[in-house]
């Protein structure tokens, strides 16, 4: 046997799984550390595996195992885990992560958010019990699990749906045992119980009032909320300081992301990863604009450059490059017409906007029309498209009914009023890309500093905010959705049901008909 293996055990010719893991922790250092990505099947599956696992666990080379969402990769759409070992480790105790519901849904695959990523990193380094999310196992607990390292037996993040409750759907009332679910929310709000519901004998009834308005007029909620902007407000102040005024370069992410933590992290209700993604969706344009900074100095924020497009040539079908006006090296030409010329700006994203709407009323239009009629001005090489061109020869048809006439006149005419508003806008837009090159290479230094402030840290501290608000958004959402789980009990329907079968009856009396009919609803009165 491999001395490799000679510790552990020789894995099953049909699984390689162990055999490379035993590969790559014999050729570690005595103090080095690896990770590995393994299929969930290593956590329990017996025999030679088995064994192997064991030997693993009781020379303390398993530190954590994570397991991961499904999807994560190309080649396969199995959940996966990461299993990290240790050769030289001492302490026998197992850090446990379940990922598996911590990932962003893609098109084709999942994929990681850079708070999830964060999430995990922290949780490995402070091995950190996190309830539903981390647990460190001890040796006494995996012994009494027979070693198996399924994480499910250790941790779950699957949040498991309320039961119903039968007195509740019998009643309507919610109990204060499905309620304590928002514990949370009521020690952080006490007055609120009591405004959106009553008690009696550990059942609750909703009071008739607008849930979300009750949240938000509520005095310890609008506290909550001044405190939590106060708190955005200093971090604002920070990146205004940090980034502008200090001339940051893009190596300064780390220490912003220190003070994110340091400022956030213990509010409460608030998950501090939440907030800290809302600085990762925006950092990527402001680490590319520092390096740029970086390299070419903070002038450039004052000077334009050719806007570079790609486009397939219609005749060679190749891809070729063309300048397609100006932009700013730096400071978008959208944020300067908006700081500086917000009147025309404004006017063109009205007519852009009143563009659409009649883009979407022809095309409307079209959807609803008949396949009959559509085929009358529909493109020869595209029935699901019209061609424009056909729609006099339409209108002067005499087999096509009224109706259809008057769609494509509406089509014909909504087609007209778009193209005659596009062109406005490209009008006003040609105007205001020369006046925003021209601001741009007479911008002062307070003026750069605004749009600086615009660009990087609104947008930062807008998706702040609404994480703060997030929280209350859920939990108005959450009691509409209770609400609605018992809002219609089980003896108000009896109710009507009885209802219904006395008007029935009541009716069925006045019913006159011969002697068969006459006994056939007697039989159903009988019934009801």
């Amino acid at each position: 046997m491999p001395q490799r293996f000679v510790k552990y055990g020789l894995a099953p010719d049909t699984k390689a799984d162990y055999a490379f893991l035993l590969h790559c922790l014999y050729h570690l250092k005595n103090d080095g550390v690896m990770a590995i990505v393994l299929p969930h099947g290593v956590l329990f599956r017996g025999d030679s595996e088995g064994e192997i696992r064991k030997n693993l666990i009781l020379r303390h080379n398993i530190e954590t195992i994570i397991s991961m969402p499904e999807s994560l990769f190309f080649a396969t759409p199995i959940p996966v885990i990461v299993m990290i070992l240790s050769k030289g480790r001492t302490k026998d105790d197992i850090l446990f992560i379940d990922a598996s519901q911590s990932y962003k849904k893609g098109k084709k695959q999942n994929v990681l958010t850079e708070s999830d990523v964060q999430r995990i990193f922290d949780t490995v380094v402070a091995r950190k019990e996190v309830p539903n999310y981390a647990h460190v196992a001890t040796m006494e607990e995996i012994v009494a699990n027979d070693y198996n390292l399924n994480v499910p037996r250790y941790v779950s993040a699957t949040v498991q749906e309320a039961p119903y409750d039968l007195y509740s759907v019998m009643t309507g009332k919610v109990s204060t045992a499905e309620l304590n679910a928002f514990q949370n929310i009521w020690d952080c709000f006490p007055q609120l119980h009591e405004k959106l519901m009553t008690t009696e004998n550990g059942y609750n009834t909703f009071r008739d009032v607008d849930c979300k308005q009750i949240v938000l007029d509520d005095e310890d909620v609008k506290k909550f909320l001044a405190d939590f902007k106060a708190v955005s407000s200093t971090f604002k102040h920070y990146l205004t300081d940090t980034l502008i005024d200090h001339s940051a370069t893009s190596s300064v992410h780390s220490t912003v992301v220190e003070k994110l933590f340091k400022e956030f992290n213990g509010i409460p209700l608030v998950d501090v990863y939440r907030v800290f993604q809302a600085l990762a969706d925006n950092w990527t344009n402001i680490d590319a604009d520092l390096a740029r900074l970086e390299e070419e100095g903070w002038e450039i924020c004052s000077q334009v450059e050719p806007n570079m497009v790609t486009r397939k040539d219609s005749k060679t079908k190749k891809t070729v490059e063309e300048q397609k006006g100006w932009k700013g090296k730096i400071i978008p030409f959208d944020l300067v017409k908006k700081a500086f010329f917000s009147d025309d700006f404004d006017k063109m994203n009205r007519l852009t906007a009143d563009a659409d709407t009649k883009a979407s009323e022809y095309a409307d239009i079209w959807e609803n029309m008949d396949n009959d009629a559509k085929s009358v001005i529909a493109k020869d090489d595209d029935a699901t498209a019209f061609d424009i061109k056909k729609f006099k020869a339409a209108i002067k048809n005499k087999d096509l009914s009224a109706e259809v006439i008057s769609s494509i006149k509406a089509m014909e005419t909504a087609i007209s009023e778009e193209k005659t508003l596009r062109k406005q806008v490209k009008t006003i837009a040609d105007v205001l890309d020369d006046k925003a090159k021209d601001k741009i290479m007479v911008l002062t230094e307070d003026e750069i500093h605004e749009l600086l402030e615009m660009k990087w840290i609104h947008p930062i501290i807008a998706a702040i905010d609404n994480a703060g608000e997030n929280v209350l958004s859920q939990f108005v959402s959450d009691m509409n959705a209770l609400k609605k789980k018992y809002s219609d009990p089980m003896s108000d329907l009896t109710e009507q049901i009885e209802e219904t079968s006395s008007s029935l009856k009541t009716a069925l009396t006045q019913l006159t008909g011969n002697e068969t009919d006459m006994e056939a609803i007697k039989l159903l009165m009988d019934e009801l």
